[in-house]
């Protein structure tokens, strides 16, 4: 039975396309369109046959374990990753067992699963794939008919947050609550996951065969074939060594003049409440940093780079 026959959602959640899920609004890294897409067509049909064929090739269902609302945020944040086959792979385990998949298997999977409507193939492009090269299809009549072009879900209502999550950021800002949302991420993005991502880079990958920058051999790709000869082989030469690890080391360091979270020497207010603010602010992030200070006090390894403390105030390259 097509969707158009019908006046409610069809479908499990785990198999919605990107574009059913977000109902037609842009994706902020898809700047191809020429007008408004369409919430769903031909090509939400691909990435479903994609989903299926993963749990196929993996031996698993994808996103059991999460409830509805999740599954669908989950969905939505593969936009921000350039292999989703792999990521979908070791968030469920079956890495292994994906990466044995014939090359030709593995790229049909990357062709199914591609996040962008506008770089997505087509049933048409797909039954072109080498892969049904040996695939009769003079049983059919009109192959391509067998997906169906009306709109899928047409009438989906999702959850508040996720259609917010949809958005992206509006145009302008109507309301306090609003502004203090945007106004916080950028705060965050700018300090907290700042940090998270880029203070332990040299901590991690001054150990050069955790991030080799360069490779002087191709990767292998068959199991068991890797010595310690072909690895010394493979691995870079000291000069593009030590210039990975010199720019690590750079980006990671503190500046000699950095200004800590919560920290403002150039006095910007003098107002007796946004004083307040930043004092009650100022002593949240105390508190926070005795905390994670009593923790790291148990581990053998300490994790810092969330500390207030050493906390940078902002990126400042």
């Amino acid at each position: 039975m097509l969707s158009a026959d019908l006046n409610f959602p069809i479908g499990y959640p785990s198999y919605l396309a990107p574009e059913v899920i977000a109902q037609g609004s842009f994706h902020p890294s898809d700047s191809s369109h020429d007008e408004a897409p369409l919430p769903s067509g031909l090509k939400a049909d691909v990435w479903s046959l994609g989903v299926l064929l993963f749990e196929l090739c993996a031996g698993r269902r994808l996103l059991q374990n999460i409830d509805i609302s999740e599954r669908l945020k989950f969905i939505l944040t593969l936009g921000c990753i350039d292999d989703i086959v792999t990521v979908l792979a070791e968030e469920h385990g079956c890495l292994d067992a994906i990466k044995e998949l014939p090359e030709n298997v593995l790229e049909l999977l990357r062709k199914c699963l591609t996040f962008l409507p506008s770089k997505s193939p087509t049933p048409a492009d797909l039954l072109g794939d080498p892969v049904f090269s040996g695939v009769s299809c003079l049983s059919f009549k009109k192959p391509v008919s067998l997906f169906s072009s009306s709109l899928r879900c047409a009438h989906l209502e999702l959850p508040e947050d996720i259609s917010e999550l949809c958005k992206g950021i509006p145009e302008s800002f109507t309301t306090v609550a609003e502004l203090v949302k945007f106004v916080t991420m950028v705060i965050f993005t700018c300090s907290g996951q700042h940090s998270a991502v880029n203070t332990g880079q040299y901590d991690y990958g001054g150990w050069m065969p955790n991030t080799p920058l360069t490779l002087q051999r191709p990767p292998p790709t068959t199991k068991g074939t890797t010595s310690e000869t072909t690895m010394l082989q493979t691995l870079p030469a000291v000069n593009a060594t030590v210039n990975g690890m010199s720019v690590m080391w750079l980006l990671s360091r503190q500046s000699t003049d950095s200004v800590h979270l919560g920290q403002y020497p150039q006095e910007h207010f003098s107002e007796k409440m946004p004083c307040k603010l930043i004092k009650d602010f100022q002593g949240e992030l105390q508190v926070l940093s005795v905390a994670i200070n009593a923790r790291n006090n148990t581990l053998e390894v300490p994790y810092t780079y969330l500390d207030p403390m050493m906390l940078e105030n902002s990126v400042d390259i």
